[in-house]
């Protein structure tokens, strides 16, 4: 319970990992614990408690051992009697040399992943605690759950700050309406379209439905067509200083304004996305003016 809430406060892992090796050590009769971790070139040690003060630069890494994660994967513990035991030599020897002669091996995983292992050292096989096993399980079984659910966090927003950094470099406006016409999304060409700072907290304040250069020119019964699954385009004067409820200063332009609707995953139109095109000096652009 204490290690489960401290890897629901933090998402960093060097802290989840650091408390969870002193907890092994101060619950259980082994002397000192470690946590390694797959970096795709072999384990790599990430915390451990109870070795000495060289066992960090000593046992940075057990690079050899790349293989056995691949082909050999441990599913439950495994107990080494002699630390000679142990598929890596010179890992089994910095063990030993720490004063520990037994050695349990905890597979990390999650989903199928296995991620790395915790390493419980003992002073000999006569003070292994088998009641102890399932204990460690469960802490190797967090950090998996925790490793894995963290890789995830970070795929994803690694994968909207993409996003939003392609959406705030598109040449045209860009934005996002709900069903009730409320922005859900914008981007800095529209802002600079609307002329309004970068930071101006839109998002769930404009909507699309009360923009009065829309709804004098008629155009919010087009717009709404595409809640209906049809994409609809018109071009027309656009004057950001007319939107009464808010102080837009933006210069007017002609913007030939696209409507398509979006759909979620189950199929149904969730929200509309709106591009502004600035087409002010085209020859399209007069004629329609006229």
């Amino acid at each position: 319970m204490a290690l489960n809430r401290i890897a629901a406060s933090s998402l960093s892992q060097d802290e989840v990992f650091e408390a969870g090796v002193k907890l092994v050590v101060e619950c259980c009769s082994s002397g000192a614990a470690a946590v390694y971790v797959n970096d795709e070139r072999g384990l790599r040690l990430k915390a451990s408690h109870g070795m000495n003060r060289t066992f960090g630069m000593d046992g940075a890494t057990i690079a050899q051992f790349i293989k056995n994660l691949r082909t050999g994967k441990e599913e439950t513990a495994v107990v080494y009697d002699r630390v000679e035991e142990f598929p890596n030599k010179r890992f089994g020897e910095l063990v030993k040399a720490n004063g520990f002669g037994t050695l349990v091996s905890v597979p990390i995983q999650f989903s199928g992943t296995l991620y790395g292992y915790i390493y419980a050292a003992y002073t000999d096989k006569e003070s292994v605690c088998q009641e102890e096993l399932p204990f460690l399980e469960a802490v190797s079984s967090l950090f998996g759950t925790y490793i894995g659910y963290i890789t995830r966090f970070r795929s994803e927003y690694d994968v909207n700050i993409f996003l939003d950094m392609l959406l705030n470099q598109l040449p045209f406006g860009f934005a996002v309406y709900d069903r009730s016409g409320t922005c859900r999304l914008i981007n800095s060409t529209q802002k600079r379209f609307l002329g309004v700072r970068d930071n101006e907290p839109l998002v769930g304040r404009f909507k699309v439905f009360e923009d009065d250069v829309l709804v004098r020119q008629g155009m919010i019964k087009s717009i709404k067509k595409s809640y209906e699954g049809y994409a609809t385009e018109f071009i027309i004067r656009y004057d950001p200083g007319s939107i009464k409820r808010f102080s837009f200063n933006g210069v007017v332009k002609m913007l030939r304004i696209k409507s398509i609707p979006l759909y979620d995953s189950g199929g149904e139109i969730s929200n509309i996305a709106l591009l502004y095109d600035d087409v002010t000096d085209t020859e399209e652009s007069i004629g329609e003016g006229i």
